[in-house]
């Protein structure tokens, strides 16, 4: 963010939801996958061996599973497929923050959701965190994707071809089918401009917070100061392994404060020989480092990537937002 560090004052912070505002430790991400698979095999009949990488791959490819499904033909509706993949969700996971909801609160600038999710899902979490009257509204699934007149005969003409009894006929039925609309979402770069246009942003003068690389990089080709949450660092290492450089560990903290902390140069263990490995293997008995129980147990703190490949805080990047807007 080397603009804030400039001092530029900013009108609006746009908020990815999930694994954003929680951790993705609670495994709220994992039941919506397999929530998913479970729809592809149930619902559409998708062979079962080929469902876990088909939904990785879509995912991968379209943004979401659900956005690839209909780029392939898959004929289902919305609705549905969101009550299914996101009704059971372990919901009573999700506690109240109320240190985030007062850092929101003291902020003077807009807030706004911006999520590929479903607008139920949305309410339904942010009523959980605590969170629901922090943000002046919610992008989701429907804002991106209302019904078009396009839609509306695309599916008159399908009702009419499922209406033709057995050894009937349909005038036009030769006719090519109407071009498909496919699914607006995150992270292409029309998602970002369709939000742009709908909360009528200026880019230049609104953060974005976002746990995916991708999504990180759609907003900033938008314009958007941007913010990587790095609480999903291992599944953003599975889902965009091109994107997450080999051997860069981004759940731990390395700033230079820490190796302080953590008294890097002056304990045996930072210095190497049969001391260092006794410490070492110490470590090891207990779980790790501090930095890494802290995040193997998921951190409450949302961390993220700075522009130097450190991790910093999300909450004091807000407090400094907060303390920038006043003294500007």
């Amino acid at each position: 963010m080397e603009s804030y560090a400039a001092g530029v004052k900013f009108d609006c912070l746009l908020f990815d939801m999930d694994d954003t505002l929680y951790p993705l430790s609670l495994g709220i991400n994992l039941a919506c996958r397999k929530n998913i698979e479970d729809y592809m095999l149930n619902k559409l009949q998708i062979e079962e061996s080929q469902v876990p990488k088909m939904c990785l791959d879509l995912y991968r490819e379209y943004g979401t599973t659900m956005a690839g499904l209909k780029v392939l033909g898959y004929d289902f509706d919305y609705d549905d497929f969101h009550a299914c993949v996101h009704g059971p969700l372990p919901y009573e996971k999700l506690k109240p923050d109320p240190v985030l909801r007062q850092l929101l609160l003291s902020l003077p600038q807009r807030k706004i959701i911006f999520t590929n999710s479903d607008k139920a899902h949305a309410a339904k979490v942010l009523e959980k965190l605590g969170l629901e009257d922090c943000f002046e509204g919610i992008i989701c699934f429907e804002t991106l994707n209302t019904p078009t007149e396009q839609d509306a005969n695309d599916q008159n003409q399908k009702n009419a071809a499922e209406a033709v009894t057995d050894g009937g006929s349909r005038e036009g039925s030769n006719d090519p089918a109407p071009p498909r609309r496919g699914i607006l979402c995150k992270p292409s770069l029309e998602s970002m401009e369709a939000v742009i246009e709908i909360a009528k942003l200026d880019a230049k003068r609104t953060v974005f917070f976002d746990d995916s690389p991708r999504n990180i990089a759609a907003g900033k080709a938008a314009g958007f100061h941007t913010v990587i949450v790095s609480f999903v660092t291992e599944y953003a290492a599975i889902t965009c392994p091109r994107l997450i450089p080999r051997g860069n560990d981004a759940g731990r903290d390395i700033s230079a404060g820490a190796r302080r902390r953590h008294g890097a140069g002056k304990h045996p263990q930072h210095q190497g020989g049969s001391a260092g490995a006794l410490g070492r293997r110490r470590r090891a008995r207990r779980g790790g480092s501090p930095a890494r129980r802290r995040r193997d147990h998921g951190a409450r703190v949302n961390r993220t990537r700075n522009r130097h490949g450190h991790v910093v805080h999300m909450y004091p990047v807000l407090y400094g937002m907060c303390w920038n807007a006043v003294l500007v």
